[in-house]
């Protein structure tokens, strides 16, 4: 349960920079930094975890 309270708590500050960011510019400057995010993770996973990065051979929705 501290984890994932934590996690929420964390995630609201990200929201609450990301509405700051875009009072103070456009949408289209701030949105690809935010939707970024899954890809960032990505590489951090990478480098800190440890984790492989695999790319399927065949996707089920062809």
């Amino acid at each position: 349960m501290v984890v994932i309270a934590t996690s929420r708590i964390l995630y609201m500050n990200v929201i609450y920079f990301y509405l700051q960011a875009l009072q103070t510019e456009e949408a289209s400057t701030i949105a690809p930094f935010f939707r970024a995010a899954g890809f960032f993770g990505l590489i951090l996973r990478y480098f800190i975890l440890g984790e492989q990065i695999l790319i399927p051979k065949s996707s089920a929705f062809c």
